[in-house]
């Protein structure tokens, strides 16, 4: 009897500890295919665009799964046309799939970040800047990543 009472308790303090971790994404399961990890960095960098250190990798907001890639750009500005040329590169080397895409790229010598935001807007997809305290980058949902691509 005593037993019996003690796998109840412990089922139902798994379930207290189980529920809200896996609602709130702290056990999602890791992505079936990281080759964008290798993939999108090696693609921006061999695109003629000036950027470095490229990496790309894997996060979660709330329910939703957020690709984030960053960089170095040997420009300190980054017109629509190479945005949207960075931005096809990623999609079609993006092989987590994913909710958002999260995108930011520091200046040569890493001292501010470039400003995407502007080239995103006047594409007709108005990126979120990422602070307050000046641009960042873009965070897209991957519709609007579509149509600035066409």
């Amino acid at each position: 009897m005593r037993s019996r009472f003690l796998r109840r308790v412990t089922a139902a303090m798994a379930a207290v500890v189980a529920v809200p971790a896996a609602l709130t994404g702290c056990f999602a399961a890791p992505p079936l295919d990281s080759s964008y990890e290798e993939k999108i960095p090696a693609a921006l960098e061999s695109a003629d665009l000036g950027l470095s250190d490229v990496w790309a990798s894997r996060s979660t907001d709330g329910f939703a799964v957020v690709l984030n890639v960053g960089g170095t750009s040997a420009r300190d500005d980054v017109s629509p046309d190479d945005l949207r040329a960075m931005l096809q590169i990623i999609r079609a080397n993006n092989t987590l799939g994913g909710d958002k895409l999260d995108f930011s790229l520091r200046n040569a010598d890493d001292s501010a970040f470039v400003d995407l935001d502007g080239p995103a807007q006047s594409l007709g997809a108005p990126g979120r800047v990422s602070a307050s305290d000046g641009p960042l980058g873009i965070v897209l949902d991957w519709d609007k990543v579509n149509s600035i691509i066409g």
